[in-house]
């Protein structure tokens, strides 16, 4: 994870968190998976995570937070 550029995590975030609880109903955020994934990039340290974080589009970061896309 440490090793992936921004864009590329971006990519596996789009990819990876907004799904649909059944087919034809809108994708919806998964903050849980966030969860996880933000769990394994600290893993790579926790300076490595916000360096990532912050070279993120900053409207998925604001979805991220509880109560951020409210």
């Amino acid at each position: 994870m440490a090793l992936a550029t921004t864009e590329q995590l971006t990519n596996i975030f789009d990819l990876d968190l907004w799904r649909a609880h059944h087919p034809g109903l809108d994708e919806q955020f998964d903050a849980d998976r966030l969860g996880l994934w933000l769990e394994v990039l600290l893993e790579a340290g926790a300076s490595v995570a916000a360096h990532k974080l912050a070279g993120m589009d900053v409207g998925l970061v604001v979805t991220s937070i509880p109560g951020g896309a409210n």
